[in-house]
């Protein structure tokens, strides 16, 4: 595989956009977390005062839900006092609707917030973690903390029962190798991922994709020529 392949390779998949992301993922959390909304106060043994304040807090969602600016509409009953679980659902939505616009800062303080929120659902908590990570490093910022990202993504990808730590491995590889040239970190991360089956096609394949990219990096580095030890030494004098 020439340079200018692996090259072309590695920067198309970097510069994958979070607006990629959510068309393939983003109707099924939109999905998954309407109807967490439309459900939660059917959940036998709940007391009477939860159940109002869970038909409260839905009911403020499906009313920003149908606002002419949902990001906007979302955000503000953000600091309603709704509870943990319905503020990341409102906070992921707005986010995501934001991505489709385009609006990646606003889009990044939403999963920020619900990463940092310790009344959220671990579950979402840790897909927020992984958007925002995503978002953030897919920007290119100056500033960027490379290592941080990966700090960032540790928690998800330790959790065995996180149904986003795939997701998380692939971007930890990524970053890895394309912030900091460590092609083997990147190729140890992917590989559960290659073992796992029962993935999302795309996923798998991306993961194949980047192993093979950082495959052929390390063997390009392993055999490049010692430049420093065939160098002729100037004669002195």
């Amino acid at each position: 595989m020439s340079n200018d392949l692996i090259h072309e390779v590695e920067e198309s998949l970097k510069q994958e956009r979070m607006e990629a992301l959510w068309k393939e993922y983003g109707s099924y959390v939109i999905a998954a977390c309407v109807l967490a909304v439309l459900f939660t106060a059917a959940i036998s043994g709940w007391r009477s005062y939860n159940a109002r304040a869970n038909a409260h807090d839905s009911e403020l969602i499906m009313t920003a839900l149908d606002a002419e600016d949902k990001p906007a509409a979302l955000a503000e009953i953000v600091g309603q006092d709704l509870r943990g679980g319905h503020e990341a659902v409102a906070r992921l939505t707005a986010a995501g609707l934001l991505m489709q616009e385009g609006e990646e800062d606003k889009a990044l303080e939403h999963y920020r917030a619900a990463a940092a929120d310790s009344d959220v659902p671990k579950m979402f908590r840790e897909l927020a973690t992984y958007l925002a990570v995503r978002t953030e490093w897919s920007m290119d910022k100056d500033d960027a903390d490379s290592q941080a990202f990966i700090s960032q993504l540790r928690p998800v990808i330790a959790n065995n029962d996180s149904s986003w730590r795939y997701h998380s491995r692939v971007l930890a590889a990524m970053i890895y190798a394309s912030d900091l040239n460590d092609y083997q970190a990147a190729r140890e991360v992917l590989a559960p991922v290659l073992e796992e089956r029962n993935l999302p096609f795309s996923l798998i394949q991306s993961a194949r994709a980047l192993d093979q990219v950082y495959r052929e990096k390390m063997s390009m580095t392993q055999t490049a020529p010692d430049t420093a030890s065939t160098t002729t030494e100037e004669p002195q004098g």
